[in-house]
């Protein structure tokens, strides 16, 4: 039987958030959008070490998450969950949620280019298929190696090392130990950043630039990056990059962070009120664009696409586009078998 190395892709989202989508589910009946993480599983060769240790993050830790989750589930959810049902019905395509139906296109996308070298499967942190069925696959398929590729850009102790802690828990539940390789992060990728930027500079080049382009990432709350969380400087550096890429001037472009819940500090500036205040000053065209997103989900297509539209045309601005994430085009594909292959090869 040939040897095979696995990888496992996963979209995004906050822990926090997470379990808030999967409790809301529950409440109205429909598949969560926004709390899921996907996940890609490729395998190959046997012979390529590797095992991390998850740093250790003050005030992250599962206990801290499951708190989080239950505050969500009875403070939130029952203020949100009308809304955020409707918006699910706006976005939802004819195959399910945006989210799974395009992780799974991106699946697609990616195996052939993997052909002879991996097998690629999917699962879910919230949801099903999930990670236990995925990692299940593998062992039966006899996979004694397994590269965790997380479908977030910039590196976050409350999404990528939670990914692992997930994956752990499953593997130690299976009593199952192949080895294992992490992609901690592709923020700077020359790949990636040129497959956003080519996105961006294709959307402008049919639609015309906008006054603002305004890059719009998913937000933390402050203290964490407080407590040493890399997540926001790497959220500049990327964005930063993609500028060069593009070639834009200061005044062109702005970074913006957006889905903050509850009342604490998040980072800022925020996508929403950013928003309202161009709408009010007298900018009447904006782009947003969400490249910490990797397939488009209720985030992107409900929460700018919709909500966030509303706010700046209501604020006095007239139109605003949002430029679709890389979701499962070539070059996105292109870059999930770059970073897998670069994975394997700094390990061995």
């Amino acid at each position: 039987m040939k040897n095979t190395i696995t990888a496992i892709i996963f979209s995004l989202s906050l822990v926090g958030l997470q379990d808030a989508e999967a409790a809301e589910r529950n409440i109205q009946a429909v598949a969560a959008e926004s709390g899921e993480q996907q996940l890609v599983v490729i395998k190959s060769p046997p012979e390529i070490l590797t095992r991390q240790k998850l740093p250790n993050f003050v005030g992250i830790s599962g206990k801290t998450a499951g708190a989080n989750g239950l505050s969500m589930n009875l403070v939130i959810i029952p203020l949100r969950a009308g809304r955020s049902a409707a918006a699910y019905r706006k976005i939802w395509l004819p195959e399910g949620s945006p989210l799974m139906v395009l992780t799974q296109r991106l699946v697609s996308r990616l195996a052939p280019m993997l052909d002879g070298i991996a097998m690629v499967v999917m699962g879910m942190r919230y949801g099903d298929p999930s990670i236990r069925n995925g990692l299940e696959r593998l062992r039966g398929s006899g996979v004694e190696e397994v590269v965790i590729l997380p479908l977030y850009p910039q590196y976050s102790h409350t999404t990528t090392a939670s990914i692992y802690d997930a994956v752990e828990q499953e593997l130690a539940d299976l009593n199952w130990q192949p080895r294992l390789h992490r992609v901690d992060q592709y923020y700077e990728n020359p790949l990636w950043i040129e497959a956003v930027a080519s996105s961006i500079r294709e959307f402008r080049d049919a639609n015309g630039a906008a006054e603002k382009l305004i890059f719009s990432l998913h937000g933390i709350p402050e203290r964490y990056v407080a407590q040493g969380d890399p997540y926001r400087d790497q959220c500049e550096k990327s964005v930063q990059a993609i500028v060069a890429a593009l070639g834009l001037g200061n005044d062109e472009w702005l970074l913006t962070y957006q889905s903050r819940v509850g009342r604490e500090p998040w980072l800022q500036p925020y996508t929403d009120k950013t928003l309202i205040e161009m709408g009010s000053s007298g900018i009447r065209h904006v782009q947003v664009v969400c490249p910490g997103f990797a397939v488009d989900c209720l985030e992107t297509l409900e929460e700018i696409g919709m909500q966030n539209r509303e706010f700046f045309e209501q604020a006095g601005g007239e139109k605003l586009e949002y430029i679709p994430a890389l979701n499962d085009s070539d070059a996105h594909a292109r870059v999930m078998k770059a970073l897998v292959m670069e994975s394997v090869s700094i390990s061995s």
